[in-house]
């Protein structure tokens, strides 16, 4: 079919597809990296058992943005309701959720100690919370 030229609507709206490809890259990517250092033999025990818990959450997040894409495909306002949200509180849950990643490779992640920030915006919390870890 060489000379075919693509409208939006095929395969569902090719932009559609391009950022659905490049939203898997990142997580795809990762997952064949700790899996290549599962075959190292300099890999410990307890960094492959620490690698395995990583492969995990990184293909449960994955899963769970192939879910968002479907869904932002019939995108209603329903679809994401906007309510009151602490932006610190979810950098904090970010920052836990990927400790074990950062410790994977010899970083360390630490909050400043100062007062607490309270300030709320309006958005989808879990929306931000996948967008702020690029997943």
């Amino acid at each position: 079919m060489a000379g075919k030229e693509w409208s939006d609507a095929d395969f569902g709206g090719l932009p559609s597809v391009l950022v659905a490809a490049h939203e898997l890259k990142t997580p795809l990517a990762l997952i064949r990296q700790l899996a290549l250092l599962l075959d190292d033999d300099l890999t410990s025990s307890a960094d492959k058992t620490q690698i395995q818990q990583r492969i995990i959450q990184t293909s449960e997040q994955a899963l769970q943005l192939t879910t968002d894409l479907a869904n932002s495909a019939n995108l209603t306002p329903s679809l994401f309701p906007l309510e009151p949200v602490n932006p610190l509180a979810i950098c904090q849950q970010i920052a836990t959720e990927t400790k074990l990643n950062a410790t994977l490779y010899g970083r360390k992640i630490s909050w400043p100690k100062s007062r607490r920030n309270s300030q709320l915006i309006l958005a989808n919390r879990t929306l931000l919370g996948r967008i702020l870890a690029n997943f």
